[in-house]
């Protein structure tokens, strides 16, 4: 198996609609139409979000490849921090859902790892109701869940870039794995 990571380059569109596309199928299946009616059901995520994830000076964006074919697209921000260990952050990571369970994650996720061995710890985010990413990251790749935020534990940082949040946005898991 071959895993390549390929720079979006020019297809930053592309891009955010794989994103929406893939990160609305969870929020569909669990909550059905959106709450707030007024809501874009295709705008899970915002375009906002997502330009401002793409365009963060230490974020690497990239389609991900198996022996040539593309399944899916991750962006990632490495940061060496002051005692000089190196932290990553995998801000966005999905696989096109007909290559789910087919153990593509895992190996993705290992070649990662490989990609960037001065990363000691690895950070993420994923939604609470969101079971498939949550078994995913804690029994086959090793995370642990540090922090739960929700309603009486806010993180204020997301919360105030994103300003007004829907409900399936404010409870969310972060993770963390040290290699």
């Amino acid at each position: 198996m071959n895993i390549e990571f390929k720079p979006i380059y020019n297809e930053c569109e592309v891009f955010r609609n794989d994103v929406r596309r893939v990160l609305s199928i969870a929020v569909n299946e669990t909550f059905g139409d959106f709450e707030d009616e007024s809501a874009n059901p295709e705008e899970v995520i915002a375009d906002a979000d997502i330009d401002m994830t793409m365009q963060q000076p230490s974020e690497e964006v990239y389609f991900i490849e198996i022996d040539k074919v593309r399944v899916g697209a991750i962006a990632l921000n490495i940061n060496t921090e002051s005692d000089g260990g190196c932290r990553g952050k995998l801000d966005l990571f999905i696989i096109y859902p007909e290559y789910h369970s087919k153990g593509y994650g895992t190996k993705i996720i290992q070649a990662i790892e490989q990609k960037y061995p001065e990363v000691r710890v690895w950070e993420l985010i994923t939604p609470y109701f969101e079971k498939r990413n949550i078994h995913f990251y804690v029994n086959k790749c090793g995370y642990k869940i540090v922090e739960f935020f929700n309603a009486k534990h806010i993180d204020k940082a997301y919360s105030e870039r994103r300003g007004d949040m829907r409900s399936f946005e404010k409870e969310y898991f972060r993770f963390e794995k040290e290699v």
